[in-house]
């Protein structure tokens, strides 16, 4: 029953969409996860992409005050670096109450991940009934090695210590090694979490 949009079927009309450059497809549907101490994305199916997109929604922690952080692999997920001096970060982010803050991890600073949001205690992730956090992570040349591949990331949530306050950050890191990146690790600081995912890639 191929639908007929003018003189094209549907599946005439999603293999010239698959052919063309026509920026961001999606290649792995909304899926949920979690709530686990970490949470692995592969990506080793998507190399030849120039971006890759983590869409997050429906975000929850399991303790209050938590703060989300990242690390990446080169193995398909098999491992994710974790040694001292491994990334290097930059994140600012904003709060309801008027919090502004700008925090780093540079090179030789002892970082083992990628700090994605806020770590204040007040104006970190609540774990309340009806909170939630949502982010976007974007990884550019997943497959390059000749730079230290870098991503972007912005979240959302609800402040710990705040009745519907409210949490923004955006910022980027990089691996300090120039090396693909073929999966994350995403988890918290302390205790769980979950969330639910689909990945866009940009070829």
């Amino acid at each position: 029953n191929a639908a007929v949009l003018g003189s094209f079927t549907r599946a005439q009309l999603s293999t010239a969409i698959s052919d063309a450059d026509l920026g961001w497809v999606m290649v792995v549907g909304w899926t949920d996860v979690g709530p686990a101490a970490t949470i692995p994305i592969v990506l080793t199916a998507y190399q030849s992409a120039f971006r890759i997109r983590i869409e997050i929604v429906r975000g929850t922690v399991s303790v209050d005050g938590s703060y989300l952080l990242l690390r990446t692999s080169t193995n398909g997920g098999s491992s994710y670096d974790s040694a001292a001096n491994s990334y290097s970060w930059l994140q600012h982010s904003v709060t309801g109450a008027g919090t502004n803050v700008v925090q780093t991890g540079e090179a030789g600073a002892g970082d083992t991940a990628i700090q994605l949001t806020q770590n204040a205690a007040s104006d970190s992730i609540d774990n309340g009934a009806t909170s939630s956090f949502n982010g976007t992570i974007i990884i550019n040349d997943p497959s390059n090695t000749t730079f230290y591949t870098s991503l972007r990331f912005e979240f959302d949530w609800v402040r710990e210590t705040s009745a519907g306050g409210i949490g923004l950050s955006h910022g980027t890191g990089r691996r300090q090694s120039a090396a693909n990146v073929d999966a994350i690790q995403i988890f918290a600081d302390s205790g769980n979490v979950g969330f639910t995912y689909a990945v866009f890639a940009e070829y």
